[in-house]
């Protein structure tokens, strides 16, 4: 996916996170090297002035995709910035070079899915909607526990 629109941040001396699975492709895409870019990995934490967000990995739409869990000082859950991963009611595009649609299913039944069922959920885009909530998703999006691989991969099947 290009990502052009990081260039000034890295001209400014500013972090730019990128999942480690990306950091090479991505270094390429907008001409850096590696090294100015800021790997992440599951689990891992970020600050952004008081607020720390918490990644987890999420891989379907692409190798690095993450989302962005939003936690208190006390480690308390407050939202979920799920970036192409979920989209109320649906998921991010499978049809892209790197996207994997075994990927994106293990995403959403095991990570996704895990989450505190009253959880905000910011997609990255409005697609289905500006918000949602891990609950809903479970009840009518794609964290149904009732979607099996087998009828996952006869839905996304091109």
């Amino acid at each position: 996916m290009p990502l052009p629109g990081l260039r000034p941040f890295i001209e400014l001396g500013l972090p730019v996170y990128i999942h480690a699975s990306e950091l090479a492709v991505a270094a390429q895409q907008i001409s850096a090297q590696a090294e100015q870019l800021s790997p992440l990995g599951d689990g891992d934490e970020v600050s952004v002035g008081s607020v720390r967000l918490r990644v987890v990995h999420t891989p379907g739409h692409s190798p690095g995709s993450i989302l962005l869990i939003a936690t208190t000082d006390d480690g308390q859950q407050r939202l979920a910035l799920s970036g192409d991963t979920v989209f109320p009611g649906s998921c991010g595009r499978l049809d892209l070079p790197g996207s994997s649609v075994d990927a994106m299913y293990s995403s959403l039944q095991t990570k996704v899915a895990a989450l505190d069922d009253e959880l905000p959920l910011f997609p990255g885009h409005a697609y289905g909607g500006p918000s949602s909530t891990i609950g809903r998703e479970k009840a009518s999006g794609f964290l149904r526990p009732s979607i099996t691989l087998g009828s996952w991969r006869k839905m996304m099947a091109r």
